[in-house]
C-alpha cells in the first residue's frame, strides 16, 4: 500500500502490516477497526486534542503509532508518538518535520516527511528502542508516497530526488546497493510493493499506464492499461498476497473505478524472453459510487475499499470469470456533521 488516504481535510485513514485491520485517525483521537468481521476493535477520544493527522497499529496488537494536526500540543506533529492503549502511556520520537505518513511492522518503523523518509529499527535486546538506521532524501512529498514489504526483509519504496523516479531501499544493504527506477516520466501518484518486495507498480499523476518493474534489477516487465480517462486520478494501488492480481482505484468527476489486472505469468519471474510485456488491460472493472479511496487485499483475498465518505466496501472478485461485485457494506465515520466521530459498535 501506498499511502494514507484524507478523507475530507481531517480524516486519514490506513491498514495494518496484515490488512486485518485498518485505522482512522480524526479530530479528537483514533479508531481501530477489524476488517473481517467489520467492526470497530478500540477508540479513543482525548478531550484535549486539537486532532490527530495519522495513526498507525503496530500488526493487530494495543500500539499505535500517532502523529498530530498543527496546534496538537499533546501530540506535537514534530513527534511520531508509540500510544500503548493498555497502559496510556505515550513514547516520542523526534523529527524534524510534520510526518506524511507512518508506515510500521513488527521489526521496522518508516516515517515519511516532505523531503525526507527515515527508517527506524523497532527493537533492542527484545525491548521496544526506536533507533535510526536510515535517511533518504526524496521528491517533495506532500503525500506521504511510501510503501513497504509485509514479508520477509525489509525494502522501501519512495519517490527518488529525480521526478517520477522510485528509490528501492534495503537497510540490511549499504546506500550504494539502492536500486533507482526510472518509473514515471511525470510526478508519481501511487506506489505499491508485493508482499515480499519482488515487484513494485507506480502510477503517475498524468496518463493511464500502471508501470510493474523488478525490484532487483529495476527492469521493466509489464505495462498495464487501465482506460483512456487521462484525468482520472489513482488514489491507490495494490497487490494481492500471491501477486496474481493488481487492482488500481481511481476517480474523476466524483466517480470512482477499480480496475483489476491479471498480472502475466511472464512477468511474475525476474527474467522475460521479450524485454516487457505491453498493452495488458484490465481484466475486470468495477464502478465505485466514491470519490478518492484508499484499498488492499485481506488474508481471504477478498478487496476491502476505503471511501472519502467514510464508507467501508468489501468487493468479491473473480478473474477466471471477469466478475467483481460489492458484498458487503458499512459506515465508519459520518463526514457529514464537522468533527464528527466514528460510529459506536
Amino acid at each position: 500500500m501506498s499511502q494514507h488516504v484524507r478523507l475530507g481535510d481531517s480524516v486519514t485513514v490506513s491498514f495494518n502490516q496484515d490488512k486485518t485491520y485498518f485505522s482512522v485517525a480524526h479530530p479528537s483521537g483514533f479508531a481501530c477497526f477489524s476488517c473481517n468481521p467489520f467492526g470497530c476493535a478500540f477508540r479513543r477520544d482525548f478531550p484535549d486534542c486539537r486532532g490527530l493527522d495519522l495513526a498507525e497499529m503496530l500488526q493487530g496488537s494495543n500500539v499505535i503509532f500517532l502523529a498530530g494536526r498543527d496546534g496538537n500540543t499533546r501530540f506535537p506533529p514534530n513527534q511520531v508518538v508509540i500510544w500503548d492503549d493498555h497502559t496510556g502511556v505515550p513514547r516520542g520520537i523526534e523529527i524534524v518535520n510534520a510526518a506524511r505518513a507512518i508506515k510500521v511492522r513488527s521489526d521496522y518503523l518508516v516515517i515519511v516527511q516532505e523531503s525526507h523518509t527515515t527508517i527506524w529499527q523497532l527493537f533492542a535486546d527484545g525491548k521496544l528502542s526506536p533507533r535510526q538506521v536510515r535517511r533518504i532524501k526524496t521528491f517533495p512529498n506532500a503525500a506521504g508516497i511510501c510503501a513497504i514489504t509485509t514479508q520477509g526483509p525489509l525494502r522501501v519504496a519512495v519517490p527518488d530526488v529525480s521526478e517520477g523516479r522510485v528509490r528501492i531501499v534495503s537497510p540490511a544493504l549499504p546506500a550504494e546497493r539502492d536500486v533507482v527506477i526510472p518509473a514515471q516520466k511525470s510526478q508519481l501518484a501511487c506506489i505499491a510493493m508485493d508482499a515480499e518486495g519482488r515487484r513494485v507498480a507506480t502510477a503517475s499523476h498524468n496518463g493511464t499506464v500502471i508501470q510493474v518493474y523488478d525490484v532487483t534489477s529495476g527492469a521493466l516487465l509489464v505495462k498495464l492499461r487501465r482506460g483512456s480517462t487521462a484525468h482520472a486520478r489513482v488514489t491507490a494501488l495494490a497487490f494481492n498476497f500471491n501477486a496474481r492480481c493488481l487492482v488500481s482505484v481511481s476517480h474523476h468527476d466524483q466517480h470512482g473505478t477499480a480496475h483489476f489486472f491479471a498480472v502475466p505469468e511472464e512477468a511474475q519471474r525476474s527474467r522475460l524472453s521479450v524485454p516487457f510485456i505491453d498493452g495488458v488491460r484490465s481484466s475486470v472493472t468495477l464502478a465505485l459510487p466514491c470519490g478518492p479511496a484508499h484499498c488492499a487485499f485481506t488474508p481471504d483475498n477478498s478487496l476491502v475499499i476505503l471511501t472519502c465518505e467514510g464508507r467501508f466496501l468489501r468487493v468479491a472478485f473473480s478473474l477466471r470469470d471477469k466478475s467483481a461485485a460489492i458484498t458487503e457494506e458499512h459506515q465508519f465515520y459520518d463526514l457529514a456533521p464537522p468533527g464528527g466521530t466514528p460510529d459506536k459498535q
